[in-house]
């Protein structure tokens, strides 16, 4: 890859980095009650949009990741404010450590299978095994 599109790769990412984050901390803030779910109804909100066509993130670590440059660097600060906003969801105070990263996990697992399969079915199903999970 070029190091022109590496870093045309990663400014568009870098744009859609904040709102997103915004969108599901927004989320949590509005549900404190129910703070996991409410970032896995996020979740399946922005698959049920139209045009959807998976995370950008992903694909972008799909096809530009491997190596060195701006995109892997975007790439890896997302997840990483990705990761705060599920813990923040998990509240590790009360929470096994685990919690957060089997939160990613489903997040992740869910948004790909959605790329795939576009539509909320796979956020719901993440949300019900996330449930079982903050329940413990």
């Amino acid at each position: 890859m070029t190091p022109a599109k590496d870093l045309l790769v990663a400014a568009s990412l870098e744009r859609r980095t904040g709102p997103w984050t915004s969108s599901l901390r927004e989320a949590v803030a509005a549900r404190p009650s129910d703070p996991v779910s409410a970032v896995f109804d996020r979740l399946a909100e922005w698959c049920s949009e139209p045009g959807f066509r998976g995370c950008g993130f992903l694909n972008a670590w799909g096809e530009l990741g491997s190596g060195h440059g701006a995109v892997p660097e975007v790439v890896h600060r997302h997840r990483a404010e990705l990761r705060s906003v599920l813990a923040e969801a998990a509240d590790p105070d009360r929470r096994s450590p685990g919690l957060t990263e089997q939160l990613l996990i489903l997040f992740e697992g869910a948004t790909a299978v959605a790329a795939l399969s576009p539509g909320p079915e796979p956020a719901h199903r993440a949300r019900e095994m996330a449930e079982l999970l903050y329940e413990r």
